[in-house]
């Protein structure tokens, strides 16, 4: 393989594209791919040992997390393109036949990502039966591109599926998947749009989609919305659906804007903070229009009438505390995470069970999937006063030292030049 790699990079480096016509740029995009699944084939390999060396299988939690942190390579790979050469190499350890075929160029790390999702829901004693699918799979990768393939996967792997689970009834199709059900919300950092996404059982859909179909007609014959686009007129119909009560009045939700005192007040400065919750940024004209319509919330530690040191009096943050980590944090507070906050749980650096306390100073946000490691998995997190954490893995080598915090900061503080002197006692708020 080694020698095939390096003939095909080789030619890959010394080709001409500006004298390329189609038939040439095809044989490019040829050995490009191969290439790929070659290294694809040694991101398997290290996935394995880095299995072997934090001696876990390597689809666990924690090997994943050490796997990904690898690969990662010092940031220049998204988290989620390091974590799946772990669930291909559990593939490959039951189906050797695909991995022989990934060195050779035959199939791509992405047919392997479809078998992972394929047997996902097997059970021990029918994932012990993969064997006896290898070739068949072998055959339909072998031919087809990644997305039919990962049909054809799911089809085949079916064939395992024990008798009792074979042929569900309806009724037990429709609890499975209404269990399966979920809402997820990112955000587009290329585009910087928010995107939802609902995975929704059939009866469930069929609710909502009624609803957001009768709304949408509400809206079409409502005066002043002839020249609007229906594209715009749905998500005004599903603002309308979320944002109204049965009774009819308005709900209004608590949106969170970062924003120092000076830009609220209208200076715009070099170091203006002005951001939604997740780092967005959002222009200062619309945060003070916003501000017109809603409550002003400050985030200023230790202020008076939020408590934000409760000692041993709860174990839960209390809402003042969330908000106030909030100011503080976009993400989970790892390093390496893009967990949004509002999707994080409240972790005791000291841990509850060890006496830890309540306290702001005590408090940091962690998705589900670290504050899993650090709890089960054996990662040790400290953190001093000023918020430096240091995160050290399972086998007592330091991953990471430094801040949590990330927003920047110089944000909010401005310049001496050219502004109005900060009133005595004022500090810069969050609305």
């Amino acid at each position: 393989m080694t020698e095939d790699l390096r003939r095909t990079l080789d030619r890959l480096v010394a080709i001409d594209m500006s004298t390329m016509d189609r038939s040439g740029l095809r044989e490019v995009a040829t050995l490009i791919n191969e290439a790929r699944s070659w290294l694809d084939g040694i991101d398997v390999k290290v996935a394995r040992r880095m299995g072997e060396i934090t001696r876990r299988a390597p689809d666990t939690a924690a090997g994943t997390e050490d796997i990904a942190s690898t690969l990662s390579g010092g940031g220049r790979r998204s988290q989620r393109e390091a974590r799946k050469p772990a669930a291909r190499a559990a593939v490959c350890e039951k189906l050797r036949a695909l991995e022989a075929a990934l060195d050779s160029g035959v199939v791509s790390g992405e047919h392997l990502d479809g078998v992972a999702n394929a047997i996902r829901d097997l059970r021990p004693s029918e994932r012990a039966r993969l064997g006896e699918i290898g070739d068949e799979l072998l055959s339909a990768a072998s031919t087809q591109t990644p997305e039919t393939f990962a049909r054809s996967a799911r089809r085949i792997v079916e064939t395992l599926t024990e008798p009792e689970r074979a042929r569900p009834d309806a009724e037990s199709r429709l609890a499975r998947q209404k269990r399966r059900a979920k809402v997820t919300t990112w955000v587009d950092q290329a585009t910087g749009m928010h995107k939802l996404l609902a995975e929704l059982d059939p009866e469930t859909a069929a609710k909502v989609t009624a609803a957001l179909d009768a709304k949408l007609d509400e809206l079409m014959n409502r005066e002043g919305n002839a020249d609007v686009a229906l594209p715009r007129l749905r998500v005004d119909a599903l603002v309308e659906l979320v944002t109204n009560q049965a009774d009819g009045a308005k709900r209004v939700p608590e949106v969170y804007v970062h924003i120092d005192y000076w830009t609220l007040i209208g200076e715009v400065h070099q170091n203006s903070l002005c951001e939604l919750n997740d780092g967005i940024p959002i222009p200062a004209e619309t945060a003070r229009r916003l501000c017109c319509d809603a409550d002003i919330i400050p985030v200023v530690l230790g202020g008076p009438g939020d408590e934000l040191d409760c000692g041993r009096s709860r174990r839960t943050a209390n809402r003042e505390q969330r908000r106030a980590l909030r100011a503080l944090y976009r993400t989970c507070a790892h390093p390496e995470c893009a967990v949004p906050f509002e999707h994080c749980d409240i972790h005791h650096v000291r841990f509850w069970e060890a006496l830890g306390r309540t306290d702001i100073d005590n408090l940091a946000p962690l998705c589900h999937r670290h504050h899993h490691l650090v709890h089960e998995g054996r990662w040790r997190l400290a953190m001093s006063p000023d918020r430096v954490i240091t995160l050290t893995r399972p086998d007592g080598t330091v991953h990471f030292h430094g801040s949590t915090v990330d927003r920047s900061p110089h944000h909010g503080t401005a310049p001496d030049a050219d502004l109005p002197q900060r009133p005595p006692g004022e500090r810069p708020a969050a609305a």
